[in-house]
This record gives structure tokens, C-alpha cells and sequence, in this order.
């Protein structure tokens, strides 16, 4: 497990026990001593997170959710079967992103590159974003996050992260 896996659950799994809808918050880690700060967006409803990640040279989305996965042997499966991050923007296009998997502080936690037009996207939501994990054809957590203050958030994001 890497260790921007696990800051960001160190910033997630907290959030995951607030309000069952959060609004959208920024946080930032490190950077204080060259220029490898990770900069991260994130909302929670229930259990579930969801989180826009930056850190030189790496744009990530990450997908929490509550799934406890007991042996490394089933993250070799599913990793091997080509998960997607599959997202939706309000009513519009479906998004499909190849995404790895891992168990993270005990949450199956799910990434895939991102970019900054994914991040756009995200920001101008009017209502919702909603996230699915595919694997084999077959959706499991399939979650809708509220919109509420990702435009502020993910602007802040994009220019911490230095996007634009």
C-alpha cells in the first residue's frame, strides 16, 4: 500500500463517519519540504466517499466504500478482471475509467486516472455525481453523491493543484 493511498484514507474513513450527506471539503498533505503536495477534494453519503486527488504529475478520482475485503487474494481477482470506476454527472454521459482496486484501513477502496476535464465536469454538477464499480459486468456500490459545494471545493482543487 502506498503511502498517498494511505493519507487519503486517513482523510476519507473520518469523513465517512459525519453526516450521511457531506458536502464537498479540501484538504492538503505535505509539500512543506519540496514540492510533492497532494491535494484532495472529497464528499461522503453514508459509508461511501468519494474523493478528486492531485500530486505532481498524478490526477487520480478515488471511490471508498464500506466493503471489507478479507484476503489479498480477492484484490488479485478482481484487479485481474479489469475493474471500471463508472460515474455520471447529473442526467448526462456515462463515464467509464479503468480503476485498480485495494483494501485500504479495511474499505475496498477503488482509483483511476483522472484528468482535468473529469475534475470540470465533477465541479459543474448541478445536483449529483453518481459512482458504480464494474466488474465483469456486474455493478456493486452503486452510490449518488450530492453535488453541494463541489464547485468551491473543486475549484480550490484545480488551482492548488495547479491544473489551469
Amino acid at each position: 500500500m502506498t503511502a498517498s493511498k494511505l493519507v487519503v484514507a486517513a482523510i476519507l474513513v473520518p469523513l465517512l463517519g459525519t453526516a450521511a450527506s457531506a458536502q464537498w471539503i479540501t484538504r492538503s498533505q505535505g509539500g512543506a519540504f519540496d514540492d510533492g503536495a497532494m491535494h484532495i477534494a472529497l464528499t461522503a453519503k453514508g459509508r461511501y466517499g468519494l474523493g478528486l486527488r492531485c500530486q505532481p504529475g498524478e490526477i487520480k478520482i478515488v471511490f471508498m466504500t464500506p466493503e471489507k475485503v478479507d484476503d489479498s487474494g480477492t484484490i488479485s481477482i478482481m484487479n485481474a478482471a479489469g475493474p471500471k470506476l463508472r460515474l455520471r454527472v447529473d442526467k448526462g454521459e456515462i463515464l467509464e475509467l479503468d480503476a485498480t482496486v485495494d483494501d485500504v484501513e479495511e474499505k475496498l477502496l477503488v482509483v483511476a486516472d483522472g484528468d482535468l476535464d473529469l475534475f470540470k465536469k465533477i465541479r459543474d454538477a448541478k445536483s449529483s455525481v453518481s459512482t458504480v464499480v464494474t466488474v465483469l459486468g456486474q455493478n456493486f456500490h452503486e452510490t449518488t453523491f450530492n453535488a453541494r459545494g463541489g464547485g468551491k471545493a473543486i475549484t480550490k482543487l484545480i488551482k492548488d493543484c495547479d491544473l489551469e
